[in-house]
């Protein structure tokens, strides 16, 4: 289990632009409440940053629910329970063998997604990715998880039209046909 940075916001650009701006008129003019707002700026900066890690770390384990047995291909619901349900909400991407399985948001402790598996097997693990860029929004985080589950059997859709086996009365018994 790691809990990294993913990345910043779209608009962290525009607020790091305004505290040069804010710089720059400081060093202009030696005001001091240009000081005083560049300095609770870069408090509530470390603030905005640390919030994502907490959030993440606060849902704490993550538990996943699945059929025994399920088609490739098709969609069936996945149920993920967070520990901590009534905490806001982040976002999950379920990952099967490097391909994603599941996505959503997870809201309160059971969230039911849509999954659909690519590849056949059985599963017995699947690694969880929880994002989430708390209250501030400035810096994404996120969390890798390896959550066990109970085994999966994941088998290829039937295809085709169904086997039928015709029985044949006949009253000969050539060793074409049944006899009954």
């Amino acid at each position: 289990m790691s809990t990294r940075p993913a990345g910043l916001s779209s608009g962290f650009g525009y607020l790091l632009f305004g505290w040069m701006a804010a710089y720059g008129l400081l060093r202009l003019t030696g005001a001091t409440t240009v000081a005083i707002l560049l300095a609770a700026a870069v408090v509530h900066a470390v603030a905005a940053i640390v919030g994502g890690w907490i959030r993440l770390r606060r849902h704490g384990a993550i538990e996943i629910t699945a059929p025994t047995t399920v088609d490739v291909g098709k969609p069936f619901p996945l149920v993920v329970c967070a520990r901590r349900g009534d905490l806001p909400p982040i976002h999950c991407r379920v990952v099967d063998r490097g391909a994603d399985v599941a996505a959503g948001w997870l809201q309160g402790s059971n969230t039911e997604l849509e999954a659909v598996f690519v590849e056949r097997g059985v599963i017995t693990d699947l690694e969880v990715i929880t994002t989430t860029a708390g209250p501030a929004g400035i810096v994404w985080w996120r969390r890798r998880t390896r959550v066990p589950i109970a085994s999966t059997w994941i088998a290829p859709a039937p295809a085709g039209p169904a086997t039928t086996i015709v029985l044949e009365r006949t009253g000969r018994n050539d060793g074409d046909a049944i006899d009954q």
